[in-house]
């Protein structure tokens, strides 16, 4: 798993690094199969490529990635707040879609190959047997560094499959992820990140005030290597195959050296046996580094993430899926008139309300949300155009009704009055 250190075990790292060719990586979950070279993951390289010859990462609509955040404490002061957890979750949003703050700290150099990856993360509305949920749990563990840490994960994991499990615990101060082309069967799908690492404000290490850290891990379950990985193979070398060596990403380049063993936000120059020199990307969210210093992700590096939430990883990000954990809720509804747009009358009502389609349609999932996501009421509807749909009993207001058909997914805004 890959894990983030003080400087001085770094420079340690790096030196038996660089003597064992990194015959292991530090940022791989235990108990998860070998990065590299496996089948499972040769068969995901393989999709990469199909998936960019076709094409496939030209799509420019948002992936949604439904998040659940298990929070692993002893002291009070590392329980957490809900306001920290929803703090990191919209740094991971800003990050992946490049609206970070930072974005001006981009070199020139690579700026034309910075890329908004148009995913965004979402706490969830709804746990695994469908009830409200606030998307975090709190789990209160006497002697934690005592425990095996693996073991708490795999006992409070929701639903992989359907859940972005995030776990935060005070025994680590860096991050640990699982990757998407690991065998999951009966282990820990998801990632951890050391709570002084965790959020934007509050009692955080020094340089690490901007949730770079699960950004860095949420890169590598979404397929994402280091930069540098495998990078000490080739010191020295410059005329190096980017698609097949390192991080298979051609518009990061490949680096030989951690960034915490030279210095924090360093140029990245790097000399070559030849005499000529490149410069390396130490901005890049999965280089080693201080979080102050990342602020991006590649157009290369997009297509391996596009490419996993369309395979290893698509029923995560599936309508159904965004339904079920209660990040379809949209927040915004078009207010002008759209093809077979989804009409209700009469407004305001009261004990009941007609879905009109605009067309019959063979089958649709009917849900009414409270504004706060809360699920109020589901039914179905087999070939109609119109549905009356019977209200509970429901205090005046603003609500939310859903429909989706499996391919389309359209909502309406309901007022209940008195």
């Amino acid at each position: 798993m890959k894990t983030f250190q003080h400087p001085t075990f770094l420079i340690s790292l790096f030196l038996t690094s660089f003597f064992s060719l990194q015959a292991q990586d530090n940022c791989q979950l235990p108990r998860g199969v070998t990065i590299q070279n496996t089948e499972r993951s040769a068969f995901y390289e393989h999709y990469v490529r199909n998936f960019a010859n076709r094409g496939g990462h030209l799509s420019t609509d948002i992936k949604t990635i439904p998040v659940v955040v298990h929070i692993l404490y002893e002291a009070i002061a590392d329980s957490l707040s809900e306001e920290r957890v929803m703090q990191q979750i919209e740094a991971l949003t800003l990050d992946f879609r490049r609206l970070n703050a930072d974005t001006m700290r981009t070199r020139e150099l690579f700026k034309p190959v910075a890329a908004d990856l148009h995913v965004e993360f979402c706490l969830v509305r709804n746990d695994p047997t469908g009830q409200a949920t606030t998307g975090i749990t709190w789990h209160y563990v006497p002697n934690i560094a005592e425990q095996n840490l693996y073991d708490l994960m795999l006992a409070t994991q929701w639903n992989p499959q359907r859940y972005l499990n995030i776990w935060v615990s005070p025994t680590i101060e860096g991050g640990q992820s699982s990757f998407p082309w690991d065998d999951h069967t009966e282990r820990v799908d998801g990632f951890l990140v050391g709570t002084r690492v965790f959020g934007t404000s509050g009692d955080l290490m020094e340089g690490f005030g901007e949730g770079g850290v699960a950004t860095h891990e949420a890169g590598h379950y979404l397929g994402l290597y280091h930069t540098f990985e495998g990078g000490f193979i080739w010191l020295g070398e410059c005329d190096v195959p980017c698609d097949t060596t390192g991080d298979f990403v051609c518009d990061t380049p490949l680096d030989w050296n951690l960034a915490w063993a030279i210095g924090f936000c360093e140029e990245g120059e790097r000399f070559c046996e030849d005499g000529s020199t490149f410069f390396v990307q130490s901005e890049n969210f999965m280089a080693y580094s201080n979080d102050t210093c990342w602020n991006m992700f590649t157009d290369g590096q997009r297509i391996r993430v596009r490419a996993t939430l369309d395979s290893l990883r698509a029923e995560l990000v599936s309508l159904e899926n965004l339904v079920t954990t209660g990040c379809a809720l949209p927040t915004h509804i078009p207010v002008e008139p759209v093809v077979n747009a989804l009409r209700l009358y009469p407004q305001p009502a009261k004990r009941q309300v007609i879905l009109d389609f605009g067309q019959t349609i063979p089958s649709a999932v009917v849900r009414l949300f409270a504004t706060d996501g809360r699920l109020l009421l589901q039914t179905t509807s087999e070939q109609q155009q119109e549905l009356q749909l019977n209200l509970p009993d429901l205090p005046p207001g603003m609500y939310v009704i859903q429909v989706s058909d499996g391919h389309s997914l359209r909502a309406a805004k309901l007022l209940v009055g008195q």
